[in-house]
């Protein structure tokens, strides 16, 4: 947008209403150029952070997204769209509408998409009338849960296994004679000894979840 008007003899009337038009023409351009940056900024802002992101105005449509929110949706770069064409998630787009329609509050949701498994935020913001939406990939710690839950149940259930021996041999001790105690003796130290394995295992466990959770 560049239109100026030009003065020529016959116009020289018009100076100060041509003068005016000029400097708000400028101010115009200016405030275009300024926008523009803003935006470029602001995707570039979007562009570094590892999540899905999306801002929806209060018609529910799409108004802004970033990469990663288009990576999880398979979301077309040259179209936007409104959030249910995108997300086929009843539920999730049932609280959406409540929260766009302001009959609920802020949202915690999980969701799953393309083999992925995501936690999504939503946050209305009252002075734009507009939806932000914040997806986190949080697959790989869903998958850890469950081989931890699996694990600790199997060693569980391995646990079981040496403490009843050593039970059933410690109670019998006392009855046997020295040649059958050094026997059991040998049998409780094994045993013991597997159980100071899982232990240890288990041990492993909580400091491998620990440095997750650190840079999770």
């Amino acid at each position: 947008m560049d239109a100026r008007i030009i003065l020529t003899k016959r116009k020289y009337e018009f100076n100060e209403i041509t003068e005016l038009f000029n400097q708000m023409m400028e101010k115009i351009k200016e405030s275009r150029k300024t926008i523009l940056s803003e935006t470029a900024e602001l995707h570039s802002i979007l562009s570094t952070i590892p999540n899905g992101i999306a801002l929806l105005d209060r018609k529910g449509q799409i108004v802004l997204s970033n990469e990663y929110f288009k990576e999880y949706f398979a979301l077309s770069k040259e179209k936007e769209k409104y959030y249910w064409e995108v997300i086929r998630d009843n539920a999730l787009n049932e609280k959406i509408n409540l929260l766009l329609n302001r009959k609920q509050g802020n949202f915690i949701k999980e969701t799953s998409v393309l083999n992925k498994d995501l936690l999504c935020k939503g946050k209305y913001i009252d002075k734009n009338q507009q939806l932000i939406m914040v997806f986190q990939d949080i697959t790989r710690s869903k998958r850890l849960d469950k081989e931890k839950k699996e694990l600790i149940a199997n060693i569980s259930h391995e646990l079981r296994t040496p403490l009843t021996s050593i039970k059933g041999y410690l109670e019998t001790l006392s009855e046997v004679d020295e040649e059958s105690k050094t026997k059991y003796i040998k049998i409780i130290s094994r045993n013991t000894d597997r159980l100071t394995n899982l232990v240890n295992d288990l041990l492993l466990l909580s400091k491998i979840e620990e440095q997750a959770g650190k840079t999770g």
